[in-house]
């Protein structure tokens, strides 16, 4: 029984069969795989160079903070590669930039710096850890 959402039942091949499926989405639209597969690297080395920039000490901070934000988002635009190929569209990298919008712009309210009453809070409570670990 699950703990907290209902699950279905899987065959132990089903992870071989989601392979499949994604490599014939990918083989299907290569130049929009590849363009987003170079906007992921620039991303993350955006993020890593900017972590570098802003002192090794919080390098691992920054860097797994920013993939955290930045990794669902990819996510979110490559699904709808897929989906818009179930469907029989063209996907383009507008309409996948267009599907990634919104979770995009519902991220915003955790990211810590921008001000919202949750990112106000989560940024407090970094800086005050990062008080407490480097003072003490």
């Amino acid at each position: 029984m699950p703990f907290i959402a209902p699950c279905r039942d899987l065959k132990p091949s089903a992870p071989l069969q989601w392979l499949a499926l994604g490599w014939r989405d990918l083989l299907a639209t290569k130049s929009l795989s590849l363009s987003w597969g170079l906007i992921s690297v620039a991303l993350f080395a955006l993020v890593a160079w900017a972590a570098w920039v802003l002192g090794r000490w919080v390098l691992l901070i920054s860097v797994l903070s920013g993939f955290i934000f930045i990794a669902p988002l990819l996510a979110f635009a490559l699904y709808s590669v897929s989906r818009e190929l179930r469907q029989g569209l063209r996907p383009t990298l507008s309409s996948t930039l267009r599907a990634a919008r919104t979770p995009f712009a519902n991220s915003l309210v955790f990211a810590p710096g921008w001000p919202t009453p949750v990112g106000m809070d989560i940024g407090q409570r970094w800086m005050s850890a990062d008080g407490i670990r480097w003072h003490n």
